[in-house]
């Protein structure tokens, strides 16, 4: 599993996806360069997007801003349930992984703000 960030999902979203394209994904691209190959499942993990595009590259460096780390910790515990379910039940299928739960390639998690920071709401 290759396991990013994603600035076209919101904070709170995230997403199982094999293979496909960068996508502008400096990290990715670097990814797929070392295995010769785009074809790889992957986590994609929302932070959202700046205001504008020519603030990406700092926008992607910073630290989460205080109101959004209960959210954040619920999201990140939700994506590791879903890898941990992910990894029991994989099945290697034409050098992609799959899974007997999930035969689509989009597996998508959104989180709203969670009302007690041990229990995220699904």
């Amino acid at each position: 599993f290759l396991i990013h960030d994603d600035i076209d999902f919101p904070l709170g979203k995230c997403a199982v996806k094999n293979g496909g394209s960068a996508r502008g994904h400096n990290g990715v691209r670097s990814a797929v360069a070392c295995m010769q190959s785009d074809r790889m499942p992957r986590l994609r993990f929302g932070i959202g997007r700046p205001g504008s595009r020519s603030l990406v590259r700092d926008y992607v460096l910073e630290d989460f801003d205080e109101e959004e780390v209960p959210l954040l910790e619920a999201t990140i515990k939700s994506c590791i349930e879903l890898l941990m379910i992910r990894f029991s039940t994989f099945i290697p299928r034409q050098g992609v992984g799959r899974t007997k739960a999930n035969q689509k390639d989009d597996e998508i998690i959104l989180l709203q703000k969670p009302t007690e920071p041990d229990k995220p709401n699904l």
